[in-house]
């Protein structure tokens, strides 16, 4: 799987997206969600981990960060939280995104079953929904 650990941006996917955020293309986390909304019957491993840390761009834009975020991280998507929160219908492509990480037919899902670690995993997901949801006018 190429993970380190539960995080958003513990794992190989998402490491190229959050780079291309850090560089300025902004474009990077709708075309991640776009990726993920497309496998309707399948969502691979890469396109759940990019789904997942681009939501996390987006709720920390918002200013609503995951509490284990380190701050390097955070400092980087703050660089560009103006930009991300130009494009707010980002917000509920997240939420559509998470919902389809999180169903039957993900391999992400899948993958952190297989190693035990699902429950945990599902628990931050959902945590990243929440944090989503709270945000005025999502």
């Amino acid at each position: 799987m190429g993970a380190w650990g539960l995080g958003a941006f513990e794992n190989d996917g998402a490491f190229e997206s959050f780079c291309r955020v850090r560089d300025g293309k902004i474009d990077a986390i709708a075309q991640a969600f776009a990726s993920a909304l497309a496998q309707a019957d399948y969502l691979e491993v890469d396109a759940g981990q990019n789904a997942v840390a681009a939501a996390e761009m987006v709720a920390t834009a918002y200013d609503r960060p995951d509490r284990k975020l380190p701050d390097d991280i955070r400092d980087i998507i703050a660089a560009q939280a103006a930009r991300i929160r130009d494009v707010p219908e980002l917000i509920g492509q997240a939420r559509a995104s998470l919902a389809r990480v999180l169903t039957d037919g993900s391999e992400i899902a899948e993958l952190w079953d297989e190693v035990g670690e699902s429950a945990e995993w599902r628990e931050r997901v959902t945590d990243l929904d929440r944090r989503l949801n709270d945000i005025k006018g999502a």
